[in-house]
């Protein structure tokens, strides 16, 4: 079974660079446009890894991030953030993401 990634981004070019980068190293990938629609695809897809945008319509990054954490097999896959600029120590707390977690 090939490694399952989650793309989550509101930029539909975003999502296509991120899914072609990943399938060509042989991982199989899953995109959503925002978090909401990523917690539905969640609900049947269990992702190695998942990348995320932060500023996004209708369920943003922080807040889907904050819904993973609540749950006990989500709260356990990786989550890498993609933004661009660097996310406050403040949004970190609130996100529910220990500051040891930060590179």
């Amino acid at each position: 079974m090939p490694l399952l990634a989650l793309v989550v981004d509101d930029s539909m070019l975003i999502r296509h660079v991120l899914r072609r980068f990943l399938e060509n190293r042989g991982i199989a990938v899953e995109t959503a446009a925002d978090g909401a629609e990523a917690l539905e695809i969640l609900k049947t897809a269990r992702p190695h890894v998942i990348l995320t945008d932060l500023k996004m319509p209708n369920l943003d990054g922080y807040k889907f991030m904050k819904a993973l954490s609540g749950s006990p097999e989500l709260s356990v896959v990786p989550v890498v953030v993609l933004a661009a600029k660097p996310l406050p120590e403040s949004r970190w707390k609130r996100a529910h993401i220990p500051s040891s977690t930060k590179i």
